[in-house]
């Protein structure tokens, strides 16, 4: 046999465990490639323009942002589910992890359970609803509590139509949820702090009580957490604010 030959013969014995031995890559929403092209599927035969996306092209990535989150409403109001389940369950967005997804829970529900007096410190207020928080947070002790919460907080999300105090504080909550997944999905990938604030409009105490800031970070969270009673004033200036506009 000669040399060319053996050559030819080794190349293709080696070729199968070359392919065995190469890694699988996931092109699936990882966190690093979010803002990159270079980590996109299929960049060995697509070369990509620098720079920021031309006017056409954000609009349409916004109609079909649109379109998408018209579909999947139509999903979640046939199966009687949230937005958001459909989104994550389409690989489209992030679930909020149980602790926090917990929490929104259980302050949604206690605003709408316990209003806050007319007279009652805002600081005073959120004491005892972090107390209360902290006595049943186990979910087998106190489970038809949590069943109670549960229900309350599907209805809430799904109440799409529903306009009563119950149904706005979900929204609120949903609306807070939804940005600061956005503002930590920037903190993460892009090193950039996000601090905002979601205000209602209207006249019912327990949607006012449900109504607060989002932040990319727990470092944000925890410095405004220190000025929670100056937030509140400000949330409650702002709304007045904007009422008379």
């Amino acid at each position: 046999m000669s040399d060319v030959s053996r050559k030819k013969t080794k190349n293709k014995t080696a070729c199968p465990a070359a392919k065995a031995a190469r890694p699988f890559v996931s092109t699936s929403g990882t966190a690093g490639s979010e803002g990159s092209d270079a980590n996109d599927e299929g960049e060995d035969t697509q070369s990509f323009k620098p720079g920021r996306l031309p006017a056409n092209a954000i609009q349409k990535a916004q109609a079909l942002g649109k379109r998408t989150t018209e579909e999947a409403l139509s999903i979640a109001n046939e199966y009687g589910k949230s937005l958001g389940t459909i989104m994550a369950a389409a690989g489209l967005s992030t679930k909020a992890t149980p602790t926090k997804s917990v929490w929104n829970m259980q302050q949604a529900w206690y605003a709408d359970a316990y209003p806050k007096m007319e007279r009652e410190h805002t600081k005073a207020y959120q004491a005892h609803q972090l107390k209360h928080y902290k006595m049943h947070k186990d979910n087998k002790e106190h489970a038809q509590l949590w069943k109670i919460i549960h229900v309350f907080w599907i209805e809430s999300i799904a109440g799409i139509k529903d306009v009563s105090a119950k149904g706005m504080v979900g929204r609120l909550m949903s609306c807070r949820d939804a940005f600061a997944q956005a503002a930590q999905t920037w903190s993460n990938v892009e090193g950039i702090q996000i601090l905002g604030c979601v205000i209602y409009m209207g006249s019912l105490e327990a949607p006012r009580q449900a109504q607060g800031i989002f932040a990319g970070s727990l470092l944000c969270m925890e410095l405004a957490s220190e000025r929670q009673t100056d937030i509140s004033k400000l949330l409650d200036y702002l709304a007045m604010i904007i009422k008379q506009v």
